[in-house]
């Protein structure tokens, strides 16, 4: 009676467990294979009795409910409704009727281990290469790079191989050419927020006053330690003893970011290092390695070789595949998919070394990219920095410049060849 009351459709409802589900009893922990259709006459049919399991002596573990499990009967439903569960063994995969509860052991007297159970233990990996437990050497080389490494780290080695330039925030140039953008979008006088700081009116001012006036202008309210003392180190000069706490030339500084042709109250006194940094600094073109659409870095002879290849090599795969780049690259880009990943375009912080516009994606989306690109070329990690540091945009990688080169590569080939036959045309022209 205790056993019909169980299976009891009542029974089901009065516990709070809904009918079609497994049922086990605290008292007698009979496992019940209740069919989805609602039993006849509202009465479930009486539990069918299976002989003893044979001992699996050998198999168990002392104080474990497997030890004596062999001698708990299992409970049944109808004939042609019971529920059958398929059980994924290593190397074979068998189908049972019935399944233990306690142990994990099978009608046929055979047991799996409970850690082969579960596909926990490397025994049961071993076994099922194509396991989702399972990956692939590939996939575990990009995630592991995505994740292991920032971007710092990766630069410092890139450099190290000899394939790129010196680093953008290692570099004056860059430096002064970001801050002369944002002081430029600001609509700010950064003479006024040091001119305070000089009390003799003289252009000059101290470490701490340099760093008080730095902080004070919000556009560069993002800029990093090291790189204020790459710009005080680049501005800072030997003074009087009266004076030899004001180092810093913040007149010559402003003068060169933001040209006043308006007469001040102080004498900027131009050195020549100071009149060479200008003139680089206004040759230097920002449109093709800062915020233009296309914008690419410059590389070694070495590195500009090597990308050359790689290039080849990936375009030969979208066309042959008939894979877009840009289409996997772009499922990362917050502006373009608003719905996805559209929560970073707010998140994420924009600094002067971090862009973060359409077009452009950050290191980990572009580890993640190029893995569903070319994950089963061959590519090398250096490679992947290599590309990543070519087209590199602000802190960013200009997915949409390296899909424009890729799919016009064949173009680009061919206009290199031909400047450099017309190179050596004007060398032996010379000679």
């Amino acid at each position: 009676h205790k056993e019909r009351a169980v299976s009891h459709p009542c029974c089901f409802k009065r516990k709070g467990v809904h009918r079609g589900e497994d049922m086990i009893d605290p008292g007698t922990m009979e496992h019940s294979f209740n069919s989805m259709r609602p039993p006849m006459h509202g009465w479930a049919p009486a539990p069918v009795r299976l002989p003893a399991r044979p001992s699996t002596a050998g198999t168990s573990r002392p104080g474990t409910a497997m030890s004596n499990a062999s001698s708990r009967p299992l409970t049944g439903s109808r004939p042609g409704t019971a529920h059958s569960a398929r059980l994924v063994v290593p190397g074979k995969n068998v189908q049972a009727d019935r399944w233990s509860i306690e142990g994990g052991g099978m009608l046929d007297g055979s047991s799996v281990p409970r850690d082969d159970m579960y596909g926990d233990s490397p025994r049961s990996t071993a076994k099922r290469p194509f396991s989702a437990t399972v990956r692939r050497p590939t996939t575990i080389m990009y995630a592991n790079i995505a994740d292991q490494m920032s971007i710092k780290q990766e630069e410092l080695k890139r450099q190290s191989a000899g394939w790129t330039l010196e680093e953008p925030s290692n570099d004056i140039v860059h430096l002064m050419t970001y801050m002369r953008q944002r002081a430029s979008n600001s609509s700010v006088f950064l003479f006024e927020f040091f001119r305070d700081f000089d009390p003799y009116r003289r252009g000059y001012i101290s470490e701490t006053d340099f760093f008080r006036g730095v902080d004070s202008v919000r556009c560069f309210s993002d800029m990093s330690i090291p790189e204020k003392y790459l710009l005080l180190r680049t501005f800072a000069e030997r003074r009087p003893n009266k004076f030899k706490h004001l180092i810093f030339n913040y007149a010559a500084f402003c003068e060169i970011l933001q040209p006043c042709n308006q007469p001040t109250d102080t004498r900027v006194q131009m050195l020549p290092q100071y009149q060479k940094l200008r003139q680089v600094l206004y040759s230097f073109n920002p449109e093709m390695s800062l915020d233009s659409p296309f914008a690419i870095q410059p590389l070694t002879g070495e590195g500009e070789t090597r990308i050359m290849d790689l290039m080849g090599r990936l375009h030969h795969k979208t066309v042959s595949t008939r894979v877009s780049a840009r289409e996997l690259l772009e499922d990362y880009d917050p502006h373009l998919n608003g719905g996805t990943v559209g929560w970073m375009k707010k998140t994420m912080k924009t600094t002067q070394f971090m862009c973060n516009v359409p077009g452009c994606i950050s290191y980990s989306q572009y580890m993640r990219g190029m893995v569903r690109l070319a994950g089963n070329m061959g590519i090398t990690n250096d490679d992947l920095d290599l590309i990543y540091a070519k087209y590199e945009r602000n802190g960013a990688f200009n997915y949409y410049a390296f899909c424009h080169h890729l799919d016009h590569w064949f173009d680009i080939v061919d206009a290199q060849m031909q400047e450099q036959q017309q190179q050596q045309q004007q060398q032996q022209q010379q000679q």
